[in-house]
C-alpha cells in the first residue's frame, strides 16, 4: 500500500473529509473517508487490492483528490505501477501540503 500524509502550509496535520484516487478517465480506484491510525492524517493513495485497476508492469497516471466540505480542495498527480502482487509509486510526493 502507498500512503500519503496531508499537512497544512504551517506544517500541521491536515484532516480531509475524504480522499479519492481516480484514473485519468475519472473512474474511482480508491476512496477513504477516515485517515489511517498512524499518523492520523495518513491516507492510502492506492493499495494491493487495487491491482485489478492497473496494467501490470506499466506506469499508470492517477489523480489523488482531497475533499473538504464536499469540495475538492486539491488534486495531486501520481504515477504508479504494479507487478503480479504489489503496487508501487513511480513518482509523486509522500507529503501533500493543502492550503
Amino acid at each position: 500500500m502507498i500512503n500519503v500524509v496531508l499537512k497544512d502550509k504551517s506544517g500541521n496535520f491536515y484532516k480531509a473529509d475524504k480522499v479519492e484516487t481516480h484514473t485519468e478517465l475519472g473512474a474511482i480506484i480508491h476512496s477513504q473517508s477516515e485517515p489511517n491510525s498512524l499518523p492520523e492524517t495518513s491516507f492510502i493513495l492506492i493499495e494491493d487490492g487495487n491491482l485489478k485497476d492497473l496494467q501490470k508492469h506499466t506506469n499508470t497516471n492517477v489523480n489523488f483528490k482531497i475533499y473538504k466540505d464536499n469540495k475538492v480542495v486539491k488534486t495531486v498527480k501520481y504515477v504508479v505501477t504494479a507487478d503480479c502482487c504489489h503496487v508501487s509509486k513511480v513518482s509523486g510526493d509522500d507529503v501533500i501540503v493543502v492550503e
